[in-house]
């Protein structure tokens, strides 16, 4: 149990190994995925990782199974500018969390709408919030150096 001292590895171990990655050379959200699956392998060489986990009609971008038993779901959104691709993020989270019983990450990557980037930073609040206890729900945006030329230019 977390509470009486035993450190755990959860979801936050994910994000705490995310702080060095660096993801400057991609471009298209498939490039970020693979990027981030290489990176975490390395970063975290006893746990498994899965890319493109399905499960109940369902498939998280990158799946984690931790040596603890705990199991992370990790949902890639690159360039996240339309209510849709919005809407669809925001269910996925919910099916990981609720139905797959599994801790998620949400990596928001590169350059996004900023109304859809606060809003679902927002939800992830908010849906951590309703299954505490259960699982940990996190969010992450990672911007990257060519979000800042083209945003000077």
């Amino acid at each position: 149990m977390a509470g009486m001292g035993i450190w755990e590895s959860d979801a936050d171990t994910v994000i705490k190994a995310m702080k060095l990655w660096d993801p400057a050379v991609c471009k298209r959200e498939r490039d970020f995925e693979s990027s981030l699956y290489g990176f975490l392998n390395k970063a975290l060489p006893k746990e498994v990782f899965h890319r493109q986990w399905s499960f109940a009609k369902t498939t998280a971008d990158i799946y984690v199974e931790l040596k603890e038993g705990t199991k992370v779901a990790i949902e890639v959104k690159a360039g996240l500018e339309g209510r849709n691709e919005f809407h669809r993020l925001l269910g996925q989270a919910w099916v990981y969390a609720l139905e797959w019983n599994v801790d998620v990450v949400i990596v928001l990557c590169g350059k996004s709408d900023p109304a859809l980037a606060k809003s679902a930073a927002r939800y992830a609040d908010w849906l951590d919030e309703k299954v505490r206890g259960m699982q940990k729900i996190r969010f992450i945006h990672v911007a990257t150096e060519m979000d800042s030329v083209s945003a000077d230019v």
